[in-house]
């Protein structure tokens, strides 16, 4: 069937549009008319898939979100026209996210008649974030369009999220306008913001239109929810092998549904095992992008041992380990992949002969087969230090994959480790949809310099220098983090296709990812290699010898084209970690592309050591501190001048401020911060766990999870109290539940 994809999209001097085909590329030049009007023409299947490009002679602009175009045909059907609006990156595709697919469910019809007819109009309408009780209709200035009397209005039908459409019979001219209905009564709800609409059509016998790019303007509050912040490593159970692990989740996920809370976010899940057991804690230097750490097994879940005494023997060491107060990497670690051992060799033949245990390696063979090879080189040599692997220090992937074939056995073990934590993870996440509930994870900024990553892919890395962070509120030396800089020219001409892959790998796990130092992508700070205070970096890219505002411009670039295309590859929510020292242009590029900001009101700005919640905006996550800073009750502890500032200038006490940060006050600071504007309001669970005189913890100073300050810190942090004992603390969650629901959230 002949298609005439039409846009109205303003060109400058010398360039020229293109529809491209995203199943296999293919360019078709389009046609320039009067008033930025574009056309081509092209036989097009019932299913299609396609996005716009601007070129002057090589690649200008492209689309970063594209067009689905899905029907069925009717015999009598010769043509069909669409007219396409360009999508690009706008602050409300925010509301088109995992997050509003999952906490707005879509009521579709058992049958969607999806056939374009021959002389009507179809309108595919962008209208996400509608809740299930409701529809959308449209109504106007006609019989079929319930003559503006919303209830007599024609219902649009749910297709692919976040669209609606509706088919209309010709009229010309219409005059209308998209309204909220109640879905049982048909009783109007809203009306759309905005002036009335008018679309004037016309098209020939025997074709159709289909009007694309239409948006509805919501009128209804816009959706907001409470969460938890806390480390996966930090969760505390009766059967936890001495460390949070996935099995747990669900725990903690029936903690959230008893509170009235929609996510939790964790830190980075990614492996970091070091044989130097200083680093091998440490969530943001990832010795891969791709894998899942295997501390976060649940042996027993993967699979029964036929020795009982064995068995035993682990029982007892993992019932000794979760007694301790705090994490024994390397004693937790030995534990947990000597069962899996253990339960690999018991179970050899039928984990081979698994298909879906094959489906996996197949589908993640891109990075699984360097990562083993990585593993047992590593092991083998005594060393992640590739540079020491002889014949290895070089990836080569034809060496590499004889390696693995020479070394099945151990490879296969890696394999069935990642795939049972592939498939423990996905329970937990789906356990966590079944009851509304978000996951948020955390994407590291860099990896470590002794990474499958690197090792794989030297060329996106810059060696030459060490990634950190200028002198701050959180280090007055500055930091040095190790990990290397990005090559972002090389990235660039790869298409982004490491950080796409990252992102889209992510996606299975999570509804929202929070941008670890998303500065980094505007500019990072670079410390010469051996120096270990930042306060003698630079950034990178950084022209010499020309005023600030060039430099700024050039980071607001940096960020927009980097960033970009993370949003354009994911359907998370992406939420940026914005503090620290931010360029002029970094807010406006992250409102931009719809990346939420981050609000932490116990970090200083303009002048006071505080922020008022009242002046966090819509697009932002609000906490009260985060994992580098001390939580709430220490706060106030060791900072007690700016405490007694914010008791008078932000809670409005007139009397001197508590020695300490009561229940009454954490719970106090808490309720103001679930009533801002911020759309996320994540809290990390010490600062719940503060407003309750029998649950917060005795020590304060040790819920702190890390000290940028201290090179020393282990990120060992465990709750005090088992996940049990929250769970079941009938009026503590009451309380947290009326908090959230008095908020509005």
């Amino acid at each position: 069937m002949r298609a005439i994809f039409t846009i109205n999209y303003v060109t400058q001097w010398g360039e020229n549009l293109f529809l491209v085909s995203d199943s296999d590329g293919t360019s078709h030049a389009m046609s320039f008319h009067d008033n930025f009007y574009w056309s081509c023409e092209l036989e097009a299947g019932d299913d299609f898939v396609y996005h716009y490009e601007v070129r002057a002679g090589v690649r200008v602009r492209i689309e970063p979100f594209g067009h689905y175009l899905s029907f069925c045909r009717s015999n009598t059907l010769d043509e069909v026209t669409l007219l396409d609006s360009w999508q690009d990156y706008e602050s409300d595709n925010i509301f088109c996210t995992s997050p509003f697919q999952i906490m707005f469910p879509r009521k579709r019809p058992r049958r969607v008649d999806k056939c374009v007819m021959p002389s009507h109009v179809t309108l595919r309408v962008k209208a996400p974030a509608i809740p299930p009780e409701y529809a959308l209709a449209i109504t106007g200035g006609s019989l079929q369009l319930g003559n503006w009397q919303p209830q007599k209005a024609a219902r649009l039908i749910p297709a692919d999220f976040p669209y609606w459409t509706v088919r209309l019979q010709p009229e010309g001219v219409y005059e209308f306008k998209f309204v909220v209905v109640d879905r049982e009564s048909g009783e109007l709800v809203a009306w759309e913001e905005g002036d009335n609409r008018e679309l004037a059509v016309t098209f020939p016998h025997n074709s159709a239109l289909v009007v694309t790019g239409l948006k509805f303007s919501n009128p209804l509050s816009k959706w907001k929810c409470a969460g938890t912040a806390v480390p996966l490593f930090a969760l505390r159970t009766a059967s936890d092998f001495g460390v949070g692990d996935f099995a747990d989740i669900p725990k903690i996920v029936d903690w959230a549904t008893r509170t009235g809370q929609h996510i939790i976010q964790f830190l980075p899940l990614n492996d970091t095992t070091s044989l130097d057991s200083c680093h091998m804690s440490h969530p943001y230097n990832p010795v891969s992008a791709f894998a899942l750490h295997p501390i976060y097994v649940r042996p027993p879940k993967a699979g029964v041992l036929s020795d009982k005494k064995l068995m035993a023997r682990f029982t007892q060491r993992a019932m000794h380990l979760n007694s301790m107060k705090s994490i024994d990497y390397g004693g937790v670690l030995r534990l947990k992949i000597d069962y899996m051992r253990a339960v690999y060799e018991d179970n050899i033949q039928a984990i081979l002969e698994d298909v879906a245990f094959s489906d996996f390696v197949a589908a993640n063979a891109s990075w699984l087969r360097p990562y083993a090879a990585f593993c047992i080189l590593r092991d083998s040599n005594e060393t992640q230090c590739f540079e020491h692997w002889g014949a290895y220090s070089v990836y080569d992937e034809d060496k590499v994959s004889a390696f693995l074939e020479a070394q099945s056995h151990e490879a296969n073990f890696v394999f069935f480790y990642q795939y049972t934590l592939h498939k423990q993870l996905a329970e937990a996440v789906r356990y966590a949809h079944e009851h509304n509930v978000l996951l948020k994870g955390d994407l590291p900024i860099g990896v470590s310099p002794h990474s499958v990553d690197v090792w794989c892919a030297p060329a996106m890395f810059d060696m030459s220098r060490q990634a950190g962070a200028p002198p701050d509120y959180f280090s007055q030396h500055g930091q040095v983090w190790g990990f290397p800089l990005y090559d972002w020219k090389a990235m660039e001409q790869d298409g982004y296709s490491w950080f796409k892959a990252r992102v889209r790998n992510m996606a299975q796990y999570f509804d929202c990812c929070r941008l670890d130092h998303v500065m980094g992508y505007f500019r990072m700070w670079a410390v010469p290699l051996g120096q270990s205070e930042g306060a003698c970096g630079h950034y990178v890219p950084c022209i010499p010898d020309v005023p600030i505002e060039v430099n700024e411009l050039l980071w607001k670039q940096n960020g927009l084209n980097h960033l970009g295309a993370i949003v354009g590859a994911t359907s998370m929510l992406l939420c940026g970690e914005n503090i620290g020292t931010v360029p002029a242009g970094a807010d406006d590029v992250l409102k931009q592309l719809g990346v939420l900001s981050l609000e932490i009101q116990q970090l200083p700005r303009d002048g006071y050591p505080f922020r008022w919640p009242d002046t966090f905006p819509y697009m932002s996550v609000c906490s009260t501190s985060n994992h580098d800073m001390n939580v709430l009750r220490s706060w106030w502890k060791h900072d007690y001048t700016a405490a007694q500032q914010l008791y008078d200038l932000v809670l409005h006490h007139d009397l001197t401020a508590p020695d300490e940060a009561t229940p009454d006050m954490c719970e106090e600071i808490l309720a103001q911060n679930l009533g801002s504007s911020s759309m996320l309001a994540i809290f990390p669970i010490q600062d719940w766990l503060s407003i309750d005189a029998d649950l917060r913890n005795p020590d304060p100073d040790s819920e702190r999870v890390n000290n940028p300050m201290s090179v020393d810190n282990r990120w060992d942090y465990r709750m005090h109290i088992p996940l049990e004992t929250l769970v079941a603390a009938a009026e503590f969650n009451k309380k947290v539940r009326m908090l959230i629901a008095q908020s509005g959230r």
